[in-house]
């Protein structure tokens, strides 16, 4: 009988130890999530300033026109999702890497991609001398960045002064 009692304390013991593990691991998991969910965000919005510090410098400042240029260079694989819009002294203007309307800075509507031969030329164009595209790499440029409905930015304004 003194075994049965013994059994059954340590039975006891066992379970309540068991219900204090289950409640620490509890407690801990509930405090990780919490980490981990404020974590998330701090990244989401991290991740979010990243995105906008590379349109920064073409954000109401003046570049030159090797920045454009490489602007051109480096967006080029968004044909349809982004678009450079240059305005030489010529009295004509040509659009880079998509095709669309640009309002006061706004997309009206949406881009439509543009084929690599014909990116391709407009890049050619835009480094002979002789041509209205040209952009002299080291003239200067004001620009001004393009927003969708969304604000979203879509896409550069330069225009060389």
């Amino acid at each position: 009988m003194d075994q049965n009692i013994q059994k059954a304390l340590w039975l006891g013991v066992g379970v309540m130890m068991f219900i204090a593990i289950v409640s620490t691991g509890l407690f801990l998991f509930n405090k990780g999530k919490n980490l981990a969910d404020a974590s998330g965000e701090h990244l989401d919005s991290m991740s979010e300033q990243l995105a906008s510090i590379q349109y920064e410098k073409f954000d109401n400042m003046v570049v030159t026109g090797g920045d454009v240029l490489n602007a051109i260079k480096q967006h080029k694989p968004k044909s349809g999702s982004f678009i450079i819009e240059v305005h030489t002294n010529h009295p004509s203007s040509t659009q880079y890497i998509s095709s669309g309307t640009i309002s006061s800075n706004v997309l009206s509507g949406s881009l439509s991609e543009k084929t690599k031969a014909a990116m391709d030329e407009d890049l050619q164009q835009s480094k002979d001398v002789d041509a209205s595209e040209y952009i002299n790499p080291q003239g200067s440029f004001m620009t001004q960045l393009v927003y969708d409905k969304n604000d979203v930015v879509k896409g550069i304004v330069a225009k060389q002064q």
